[in-house]
């Protein structure tokens, strides 16, 4: 609880009465080396290609619905004990092909133009606090060549105003969109990426948890053969 946490902002472990229990440069120090180390090998790996390969295997078949939320970053809040809640920015890194990398201004107008349907951005909060929230105001996405304007949206028993890239004039506010987030993972020492699929329907109140139609999520593994990213292995559950 709160009021018995030294710490109430921040993750941290019971035994040092909810604060951080350790010094995190020995976690520091060895990601300053793996990141040394994947640079140096990401050299010859021609990442601008990854996002195009990736975009190949989105299921557009999913994402039925005229509105789409493109979630285009992910936090997880961790609650609990042990690396992930003491050193967690940075633990399994992705420092070379982030969501950032693969979130542009270019990607977006790739998918737009695959399914010409409305869309919003907003960012997903996994684990404790789960929830979506609304970018009124893009980051980093500034020009785009579509239109756009605030459109209400319901979420959590009320209605939000939110920033809309839109096609059809739709006055009405939204009560049922789709959702699309694609993660990275994790960067490989052998030159693989692992890319997370998550496919939603939200209805009515547009939370993470409620009212939740349909829920897909595949994990896909990329790896660089001879100059091209390759698709090696592929899980999906419902």
């Amino acid at each position: 609880m709160d009021k018995d946490d030294a710490c109430p902002t921040v993750p941290g472990i019971p035994e040092n009465n909810g604060c951080k229990g350790r010094d995190c440069s020995d976690v520091i120090k060895r990601e300053q080396e793996r990141l040394k180390k994947l640079q140096e090998e990401a050299k010859e790996i021609n990442y601008n290609t990854l996002s195009d390969r990736i975009i190949k295997d989105i299921d557009f078949t999913l994402l039925k619905e005229k509105n789409i939320i493109y979630l285009v970053d992910y936090e997880l809040l961790v609650c609990g004990t042990g690396l992930e809640s003491s050193c967690g920015g940075y633990y399994e890194a992705t420092p070379i092909y982030k969501n950032s990398d693969f979130w542009t201004e270019e990607t977006i107008m790739k998918i737009y133009n695959k399914t010409k349907k409305n869309f919003i951005l907003g960012m997903l909060f996994g684990g404790m606090g789960s929830g979506i929230e609304f970018e009124n105001i893009p980051k980093d996405i500034s020009n785009l060549n579509l239109k756009n304007r605030k459109t209400k949206i319901f979420k959590e028993g009320s209605e939000n105003e939110v920033f809309m890239y839109y096609k059809a004039n739709d006055t009405q506010p939204i009560k049922t969109l789709n959702g699309l987030l694609i993660n990275i993972n994790k960067n490989d020492f052998e030159k693989k990426v692992n890319v997370e699929m998550l496919y939603t329907t939200y209805q009515n109140d547009i939370t993470l948890n409620d009212n939740i139609h349909h829920f897909k999520r595949k994990y896909l593994i990329y790896q660089f053969i001879n100059n091209q990213w390759e698709l090696i292995e592929t899980k999906q559950n419902f």
